[in-house]
């Protein structure tokens, strides 16, 4: 069959192997209250004049399922140890905890578990081991080595000499410092954040150190003699070029038992797309005509529209719902209010038996103050949980990576872009499908000293940028809905040769877009042909085509027939025929909570492939092709944002046409003989009022749940 076309790309944006489980962690408590202040979310400060002030919470779990547990912090402003504490166990009531100290920036703090006490977690200790400090304490995650480790073969480790012995993993030293190394040449290990060391046996000390390309410092941390373990942290600007790791001992005629090695994983890259943030039941401090039991998690209202929460005086801008969680269905009418800083408030409200209400917060003001439930009448309502949701917004662009550009030069150590001429360039080349964010976020370490822009290109030659001025701290730039299918590069760039911008740190987002970031979708084609279009965003309206969905195939006739679509609905599949020599969509403000719909055998994608045949093992894969329906086979790509036909899925049971719309023919063939467009209605159905079932046949009134055509329009009816 002929090749239609291939793709070839360096994905910058990976997924994760699969998403960590969340844990349920409470608030700290505080030791010394006075010393160590915990707010609402475990917002912890600590005064500026104590050191080792610390606090704990309460866990309790049984953890046998998982091999690691990660907690992620929001903000990190000091010095801090962690410990976590297992419960004691016969014959062993010593050596029951971790440790893990860390400082300024840190952004999570992973613990391997104690395979033999894990059934047991009982608390997570915390400290300041230097005066003062604030942190932020997000979510607790569990899971497997699977999802966290990357393991190097220790078969591939080679000694600096005749010293290491493959078959049984022992290096043994010749003379002080010498060792072995791992020769990995510029492997990339950007999503992830130490590389550990596990020794069978050691009989004497030394380091494990991670060694990287372009001039980066290597990082390395010492062992003792009887060590069981070393990690040593991966520098980030490092991370996608790691040279070498190399193990040295520091006595003569010693021997290292390897039993491991792996690279962890960056937890960033195994969150689940939601992240959850549970508010603490136990601080609720808020209302009116009401009374909160914290062990029993029960509020009573004592009148009507009696009220209790928490007084927050938080910025949530971070997050897009409230959601609260009933353990008993609800006794009565009610409502889960948000009063924001500027005095005013929004609500959801929910009826008798609801176990569960959600409520969107105001996209353009997040500063809550209050956030509270109340009851139409006086009764009891039994929480189970309430808790904020934000999409996970913690993909970042690797500023390892600032490759793309011209006219200017990037110290990787240093983290910083000169330009060195006018309008010069300095970014990421991306050549990856952007649907699922909204934006790109640049944020500098130390103010820009002149302006500048931050810019996107497509594949089509088209681009959109953001400014900024002198001074700025971040800029931000809102990928065009219309292209980000397919975005070719991001960069930054600067009229003033001579400048400098220290980065801090860039991420692609997923925050949610407002409807006047909502923008167009453009495709040039060729006026008369045929093709499929699937869009993660619904439409306002459109131009430049007729869609059409699958109505049913004759397979004695080997066709499929088409009805005319009014409508364009998000992550829905279509089939159109162009009546321009360009298609256009404006979006409206829906979006697909899918990565793309099915309707009768035809399936949508938002990545673009270039192996539409393999996507379903046990079933042939066609297009639309040349304005034929081709079968798949080898070499069959699809580009993103299009659809792909699965014929055996199509309905056999023949439906008259809809009143008032078009309807087409494609033959389809088995082995990709030329087959074409069949235009069996060449005129629009007549239009007919009234009310029909999906076989055509006029009614008084649906009788049944279902698909009817109602004045020309399909709709569903539910019973």
């Amino acid at each position: 069959m002929k090749k239609f076309f291939t793709f070839l790309a360096g994905i910058l944006i990976s997924i994760g192997v699969q998403a960590v489980d969340q844990i349920s962690m409470g608030k700290f408590n505080s030791w010394d209250a006075e010393k160590m202040l915990v707010a609402e979310g475990n917002v912890i400060t600590y005064d500026a004049n104590y050191s080792w002030v610390g606090g704990d919470v309460w866990l309790g779990h049984d953890l046998s399922a998982y091999e690691y547990v990660c907690i992620v912090l929001e903000d990190c402003q000091g010095d801090f140890k962690f410990t976590l504490e297992y419960e004691k166990i016969a014959g062993d009531e010593n050596n029951i905890s971790q440790e893990y100290q860390f400082s300024t920036g840190t952004k999570q703090v992973t613990f391997k578990l104690d395979p033999a006490r894990k059934q047991k977690v009982n608390k997570i200790m915390l400290q300041n081991t230097s005066n003062g400090g604030t942190l932020d304490i997000g979510n607790l995650y569990a899971g497997s080595a699977a999802e966290f480790e990357t393991a190097l073969d220790l078969g591939t480790f080679s000694g600096w000499g005749e010293n290491y012995d493959a078959s049984t993993h022992v290096l043994t030293t010749r003379w002080a410092w010498d060792g072995g190394q791992w020769w990995l040449g510029e492997a990339d290990y950007s999503e992830y954040v130490n590389f550990v060391v596990e020794f069978v046996g050691a009989t004497c000390g030394g380091y494990v150190a991670v060694e990287y390309n372009n001039s980066i410092a290597k990082t390395e941390s010492g062992y003792s003699a009887g060590a069981t373990s070393v990690s040593v942290p991966i520098r980030e600007e490092g991370a996608s070029s790691v040279q070498k790791i190399t193990i040295n001992g520091d006595a003569d005629a010693a021997t290292i038992t390897l039993g491991a090695a792996y690279f962890v994983r960056d937890i960033q890259t195994l969150l689940p797309q939601y992240v959850t943030k549970d508010l603490d039941l136990s601080a609720i401090n808020e209302g009116w005509s009401s009374t909160y039991d914290a062990d029993a998690k029960t509020i009573t209202f004592t009148g009507e529209w009696g009220a209790c929460g928490w007084w927050m005086a938080r910025d949530l801008s971070d997050y897009s719902k409230v959601v609260a969680e009933f353990s008993e269905p609800a006794p009565a009418n009610g409502v889960l209010k948000v009063l924001y800083s500027d005095g005013t408030s929004g609500e959801q409200g929910f009826d008798a038996n609801a176990t569960k209400v959600e409520y969107e917060l105001t996209s353009s003001k997040k500063d809550v103050n209050e956030i509270y439930l109340q009851l139409a009448i006086a009764n009891t309502l039994k929480i189970e949980r309430i808790y904020l949701v934000k999409l996970n917004d913690q993909t970042p662009l690797s500023l390892a990576k600032l490759e793309y550009g011209w006219s200017s030069d990037y110290d990787a150590a240093t983290k910083t872009i000169s330009f060195t001429g006018g309008w010069g360039a300095r970014g990421w080349n991306i050549y990856a499908d952007c649907s699922d964010y909204t934006r790109v976020i640049v944020t500098f370490a130390t103010p820009t000293t002149a302006g500048g822009v931050l810019k996107a290109d497509y594949d089509n030659g088209k681009t959109n940028e953001q400014g900024f001025e002198a001074g700025a701290n971040t800029v931000e730039l809102v990928l065009d809905n219309s292209l980000k299918s397919y975005v070719k590069g991001i960069f930054l760039s600067t009229e003033f040769s001579g400048t400098s911008f220290e980065i801090a740190s860039a991420t692609f987002s997923r925050s949610a877009m407002t409807e006047g970031e909502y923008g167009n979708y453009h495709r040039a084609v060729t006026s008369g042909d045929y093709g499929t279009i699937c869009l993660p965003y619904g439409a306002a309206n459109y131009s430049g085509m007729t869609l059409y969905e699958i109505a049913y195939r004759d397979d004695a006739a080997k066709k499929i027939y088409l009805d005319e679509a009014t409508d364009m609905e998000a992550g829905m599949p279509y089939i159109f025929h162009a009546t321009s020599d360009n298609i256009s969509v404006t979006y409206d403000n829906t979006v697909a909570d899918y990565a793309h719909g099915e309707e009768n055998g035809l399936y949508g994608i938002r990545n673009e492939t270039n192996d539409v045949a393999g996507l379903n093992a046990d079933k042939e894969e066609y297009i639309v092709y040349n304005n034929e329906i081709s079968k798949c086979e080898a070499n069959c790509g699809l580009r993103a944002n299009r659809a792909y036909i699965i014929v055996s899925d199509i309905s056999t049971e023949a439906i008259a046409p809809m009143p008032g719309r078009r309807r087409v023919g494609m033959g389809y063939a088995e082995e990709n003989a030329a087959t074409g467009v069949e235009n069996i209605n060449g005129g629009i159905a007549p239009m007919q009022e009234g009310t029909y079932d999906i076989m055509g046949r006029q009614i008084n009134e649906p009788t049944a749940a279902g698909f009817y055509i109602v004045n020309g329009k399909k709709v569903l009816v539910v019973k």
